[in-house]
């Protein structure tokens, strides 16, 4: 993992161990007692930060344009077994991997809210270290935002 900005550990308030910040939540949880309890604005805006600067990089991986195209094949699959999308569907690394590589411009025009949807899809857990940040990425993200855009587009279709 590419080295990020020093931040402080944590201490859950309730049991003094390490708690991780939680995007979906928005609060530190403990991952020993479970207490949550909200960060200071200014730790949770520099998590928040740290975390898409550290997706940013992770989108342009090898191993990201790999999963990424693998989870789009299986979703075209599947599309196509519920005949929901036809067969003449198709996109090749190369194309997934300028897509992700693109997606700054597109993520500076998303809506707060749609951002977050997105994070919460992709990110299950983030755990901050003193020197580190750890990021634990959901391995079917990819496919639930696919999924979530595929069915989007239909419900346009349909009205």
């Amino acid at each position: 993992m590419p080295e990020t900005v020093a931040l402080s550990k944590f201490a859950c308030p309730a049991c003094g161990g390490e708690a991780n910040w939680n995007p979906a939540r928005q609060k530190l949880v403990c991952p020993f007692c479970g207490t949550e309890s909200p960060a200071k604005l200014d730790a949770a805006g520099e998590i928040e930060e740290a975390v898409m600067s550290q997706l940013r990089v992770i989108f342009k991986t090898p191993e990201m344009t790999a999963q990424t195209y693998i989870q789009l094949k299986e979703l075209i699959r599947e599309e196509e077994a519920d005949g929901r999308m036809s067969g003449d569907v198709a996109a090749t690394e190369t194309e997934v991997a300028q897509a992700l590589r693109s997606l700054d411009g597109i993520w500076d025009e998303l809506f707060p809210a749609e951002k977050h949807r997105i994070v919460q899809l992709l990110v299950e857990q983030v755990t901050v270290y003193e020197n580190d940040l750890d990021i634990r990425i959901h391995t079917t993200g990819m496919h639930s935002i696919i999924s979530e855009l595929t069915k989007s587009e239909e419900k346009k279709c349909r009205v």
